[in-house]
């Protein structure tokens, strides 16, 4: 399932009261996309950051409940097999994925349920004319610009409920 919407639409908010209404439940994994070319998610300084700046073409960091694995990629990745290769590694499949973003890969992927967040009329125009599949719902943090029934922050659980 990808949740679309444009920079401060409420993408994350609506994937985190997914993860609180559903990760008890469920097993559930989340891929954000970051349009930035690079991104840093390590910290400048510490051993695994330096390993990285110095020439490591991989490094991977492990403890006893956590672990993460930063690369370089030539191109970006495909969620689809990224999301195979982590369930190889963990040894389970997930119940759920929640992609954040990825309007250009999974918006015309009719096997994609979508939720859109919008913030005004212009973002639902541009979203209906982009997308193609199933829309699972529309929702928006506030009330919008205009009258139009789309679920809002009180209506969270009824989106929640159809997933």
């Amino acid at each position: 399932m990808a949740v679309l919407g444009k920079k401060d639409s409420g993408k994350t908010f609506i994937i985190e009261e997914i993860l609180k209404r559903l990760s008890d439940k469920y097993k559930i994994l989340v891929l954000k996309h970051v349009s930035k070319q690079t991104f840093e998610i390590d910290i400048p300084g510490k051993d695994s950051w330096r390993f990285k700046k110095s020439g490591a073409h991989a490094v991977g960091i492990i403890s006893k409940s956590r672990t993460a694995l930063i690369m370089d990629t030539k191109h970006e990745m495909d969620p689809v097999d990224t999301i195979r290769n982590i369930e190889k590694i963990l040894g389970y499949e997930f119940d759920l994925v929640l992609m954040e973003g990825f309007s250009n890969v999974v918006g015309s992927n009719k096997a994609v349920y979508k939720i859109i967040a919008i913030r005004n009329k212009k973002d639902v125009e541009y979203f209906l004319g982009r997308i193609d599949g199933p829309i699972l719902a529309m929702f928006s943090r506030g009330k919008t610009d205009f009258d139009n029934g789309i679920p809002d922050i009180e209506d969270i659980d009824n989106v929640v409920s159809k997933i």
